[in-house]
């Protein structure tokens, strides 16, 4: 089974919905006990709004993204972004780590 990163608390709301629903979709198809690996970096929400309000994407972008090298280096076979605001990050977090980062657009035009 793969591992999943997931980079959440923007908001701890919708982490907590990316969590349950891959833990449900993970157990509905495989039975049992079964539930999905997953490694999550809940990041400071207060510390990450004031900087995007401030317009300091560059430490935005630097903050997030050494986030997800972390994660990678941990053990994730992918990454996923638990809420919209961080994508428009998503480049510069793709270009600092080898796994794939699922995008939140790729999936909804899907």
């Amino acid at each position: 089974m793969k591992t999943i990163g997931l980079i959440g608390g923007s908001t701890w709301v919708s982490t907590t919905d990316y969590y349950r629903t891959i833990n449900q979709l993970t157990n509905q198809k495989l039975g049992g006990a079964h539930s999905a690996a997953i490694l999550m970096y809940s990041l400071k929400f207060h510390e990450f709004s004031n900087l995007v309000l401030q317009g300091k994407f560059e430490e935005v972008k630097k903050y997030i993204s050494d986030i997800a090298v972390n994660l990678e280096k941990s053990g994730a076979d992918c990454l996923l972004i638990c809420a919209n605001t961080p994508h428009m990050f998503a480049s510069a977090i793709q270009e600092r780590i080898k796994i794939p980062l699922l995008h939140i657009a790729d999936v909804t035009a899907k």
